[in-house]
């Protein structure tokens, strides 16, 4: 959601996951139990009729008495079958549950207890946590998973500035730091050691796994290489625009502006792995003389302040966001205009966004063709 493309830096989820145990219904555990039963008649039938084979030497009287029973049980088999046919025949519309009650759970470990518990039947939340989905594999027993790759975390910067209205210094308002920090980040540590191999990097808006991805690859292949890790070339570059925007580094090694330490509001999420790659983002930006203020926060907290707030007001530098798709899009064009200008319309921050002309032309044009596609 920034100026430019080299404004955002994402990573994509590749096994989002969520837990599933069939929730039952008013008609549906009838027709399950019936049916169970149903087999069970039928296994004992099965074993009778071999008991009445094998007796069938011995004494006849015992092999008539026999087939009078079996004759019986099938008929009341026959009758259950029946049963169950009407059970299912309903003038019902819509769904089958009667009741759905929505709770929240921001702890994914705490979720997966619960569904284990009984406590949940479906808990509709994606996760990229390799504990939590080893977890679920452990339990498979008893859990069930599905597998997306809907699910993707970015940095968003705030790109007001050079200062707040506080006086403080934002380097994010500045174009060229924020493309430094596609150099800063290493994506590959994110996807395979905070998400334990469940991500893979992604330097755009095109998700990895769409068809614009592989109807541009040459194009994306060329920005992956181009912004591939490199710290030292981060390093460089920040300390140029740094400069340039009037602030200098003290015996300490640490940012200065008008004396004062240049100080970054990472605004973090604390309900998943952002946490971790908050932590990580923090670490860097401090080993190149940051000093970085972590506001660790839930989403109606964080929501507050980088949804609602003025940006101009300075509440964070940074965010970790994150993002879930529930399908694969077969159009990916509307995402420059929701993450690069004003069309975006969620955040007050969008209102600040000042990419090229020529840039807005296209992401409107893009987006409005996304408009037209997706129209019932």
């Amino acid at each position: 959601m920034h100026k430019s493309i080299k404004n955002w830096l994402a990573f994509s989820v590749a096994l989002a996951l969520f837990a599933v145990i069939l929730a039952a219904c008013q008609p549906a555990p009838e027709t399950g139990n019936t049916n169970a039963n149903s087999n069970a008649n039928t296994n004992t039938n099965t074993n009778e009729n071999t008991n009445t084979n094998e007796n069938a030497n011995t004494n006849t009287n015992e092999n008539a008495n026999a087939n009078e029973n079996t004759a019986t049980e099938e008929a009341t088999a026959t009758e259950e079958a029946t049963s169950t046919q009407e059970a299912t025949t309903t003038d019902r519309h819509g769904g089958w549950f009667d009741t759905m009650t929505f709770v929240e759970e921001p702890d994914q470990n705490a979720a997966v207890e619960r569904l284990l518990a009984g406590d949940f039947d479906v808990y509709m939340y994606a996760t990229g946590d390799p504990e939590v989905y080893q977890k679920i594999l452990d339990n498979a027993d008893t859990l069930g998973t599905v597998q997306s790759a809907g699910n993707w975390y970015e940095l968003t910067f705030n790109p007001s500035g050079p200062t707040f209205k506080n006086g403080e210094l934002n380097p994010f308002s500045d174009a060229k730091v924020r493309e430094a920090m596609n150099w800063l980040v290493d994506r590959d540590h994110i996807a395979n050691d905070i998400l334990g191999g469940l991500a893979r990097p992604r330097f755009t808006v095109v998700s990895t796994v769409s068809s614009d991805y592989v109807n541009y690859i040459d194009i994306i292949r060329g920005i992956e290489s181009k912004y591939a890790y490199n710290p030292d070339k981060a390093e460089q570059q920040i300390s140029t625009e740094m400069e340039g925007l009037g602030a200098k580094k003290g015996s300490d090694g640490k940012w200065q502006f008008n004396g004062k330490p240049v100080i970054i509001h990472a605004l973090i999420r604390v309900e998943d792995k952002r946490k971790d790659i908050g932590e990580y983002v923090s670490q860097q930006l401090e080993k190149i003389g940051f000093t970085v203020d972590r506001q660790i926060k839930t989403s109606p907290e964080a929501s507050a302040c980088w949804v609602r707030t003025d940006p101009t007001e300075g509440c964070f530098h940074f965010y970790t966001a994150g993002w879930i798709n529930n399908f694969i899009s077969r159009d990916e064009g509307l995402n420059f205009a929701d993450f690069y200008t004003k069309l975006e319309g969620l955040t007050v921050m969008s209102q600040d966004y000042q990419p090229t002309p020529e840039f807005y032309d296209v992401a409107e044009k893009l987006n409005n063709r996304s408009a037209l596609r997706w129209k019932p």
